[in-house]
């Protein structure tokens, strides 16, 4: 049997930009205005919500507001 593994985020696919924008929008809906993608791009990897809790101080209730929002 063999297997193939794929790195497809930063090698088959670029979604940064589409992760960032996410993410402005979602802090957008709690009040955190970020006008500069690049300043989100420490969100790209680790787990949402723990980020949003993380770097911009969200309670519990925010944190899975935005990141509802985000999955929108």
């Amino acid at each position: 049997m063999a297997t193939v593994i794929f790195d497809w985020d930063g090698t088959i696919a670029e979604s940064g930009e589409g992760i960032t924008r996410s993410v402005q929008y979602a802090l957008d809906t709690v009040g955190i205005k970020v006008p500069d993608l690049s300043d989100l791009t420490h969100f790209i990897g680790p787990p949402l919500l723990e980020s949003f809790q993380k770097y911009y101080h969200l309670d519990d209730e925010q944190g899975h507001m935005a990141l509802k929002k985000y999955r929108e």
